[in-house]
């Protein structure tokens, strides 16, 4: 994903920035810890480049150095022994943030002043809080003890900085090289894997982002009798009628697809996810495609993968040059909370990691073995 115009940063409070926060210094955020991209996150009003800090940064600030082991620079000892305290505070904030499972503290006035001013300035319906004094916006999650969590940007992680184009354009580009660099065991081996659906019981299937028609394919394998398919690029549905596999073919939007409701006893998408900024309306658009009792089957680039390798969904073009399709992080919770928010019930989970197959295509991967790369959901609507 792109960086903003502005170029700037959410506000990050904890270790260095809490203590300078909690100073009124203004300074502005470093870069990434010493141990790796764990990062002690915080969100709390006020615009860090400007240097204003009102009350309620002062006081998370001061409280997240405190949970994570923060100390005032005299009290940092040698450098090593910083940057492990650091990198460990990193990790544990990490836990933090993306599970929500901290230390249960009491919530204190001062934070549950701040949650509300925050939970006011969102942005309706798009998951987005927008700090005083600064034109940055950022995705957060409310969690039980006061505290606004991030939701994970992938300009963080971004370690290629390509040049960045939207879906249609990426995939179009993309579309005549696709075939040839995606490998089955991203998303077809785990489907192999699943114990449900019972695939035979399935006699039409929503294919939704079906590319190339790959999911088509293996779906008509399985003996589903009917698969239509919606898809942004019109390379990639080209591909996909030359292929054959669908019934019908529509140029059209995951989220907003225009196939007819309750009709279809499945709905599917693969690795289409990370090109969304929100999950929200394609877990509520499978849910109106399906029938009561109907199924959805959602497998996605892993989000693990995404923020430890800063790699984001690119193609190389016919120039040569290696051109990014717009991504974005969506953790495991942030499915679990869109899907079941549209009515879905979770019957299954499987996720692929590095293993032999991918170092031998990739041999640069080695240092990724064992890693989470991509993962399957499976959902089921009420009868």
């Amino acid at each position: 994903m792109s960086v903003p115009a502005t170029g700037r940063r959410p506000t990050r409070t904890g270790g260095t920035n809490a203590r300078h926060a909690a100073r009124g210094t203004g300074r502005g955020p470093g870069g990434p810890s010493e141990g790796g991209r764990g990062r002690d996150w915080a969100w709390a009003g006020g615009s860090h480049e400007s240097g204003h800090h009102d009350h309620r940064t002062t006081a998370v600030a001061a409280d997240t150095a405190e949970r994570y082991g923060g100390a005032a620079e005299g009290e940092r000892g040698d450098r090593a022994d910083y940057r492990s305290r650091r990198a460990d505070r990193g990790r544990a904030a990490w836990v933090w943030a993306l599970t929500g499972q901290a230390h249960a503290r009491p919530v204190t006035a001062q934070k549950q002043h701040m949650t509300a001013n925050l939970e006011a300035r969102r942005s309706p319906g798009n998951g987005f809080s927008r700090r005083p004094g600064g034109s940055k916006t950022v995705r957060t999650h409310a969690l039980d003890h006061g505290i606004l969590a991030p939701m994970p940007d992938f300009a963080d992680f971004d370690t290629r900085h390509y040049r960045t184009v939207d879906v249609a354009t990426g995939y179009d580009g993309w579309s005549s090289t696709y075939e040839d660099s995606v490998l089955d065991a991203m998303d077809l081996a785990l489907l192999d894997g699943l114990t449900a659906p019972d695939w035979s019981a399935v006699t039409r299937a929503a294919d939704l982002g079906c590319g190339t028609g790959r999911t088509g394919a293996w779906l008509r394998g399985r003996g589903v009798a009917r698969v239509d398919g919606v898809d942004l690029s019109s390379g990639m549905l080209a591909l996909a009628h030359e292929r054959g596999a669908h019934d019908s073919l529509t140029r059209g939007d995951v989220r907003d697809t225009g196939l007819s409701g309750a009709s279809y006893d499945l709905a599917i998408a693969s690795l289409i996810d990370e090109h969304l900024p929100d999950l929200a309306p394609l877990y509520a658009e499978a849910r109106r495609l399906v029938r009561p009792g109907g199924t959805c089957v959602l497998v996605a680039y892993h989000p693990q993968f995404s923020m430890v390798s800063g790699m984001p969904t690119h193609y190389t073009d016919a120039s040569g040059e290696d051109v990014a399709i717009a991504t974005h992080v969506h953790l495991i919770s942030d499915h679990v909370r869109a899907a079941t928010a549209a009515g879905w019930t979770l019957a299954e989970l499987s996720e692929a990691t590095v293993d032999d197959t991918w170092v031998a295509a990739k041999p640069k991967w080695e240092r990724f073995r064992g890693h989470p790369i991509s993962v399957a959901f499976v959902w089921t609507a009420p009868a």
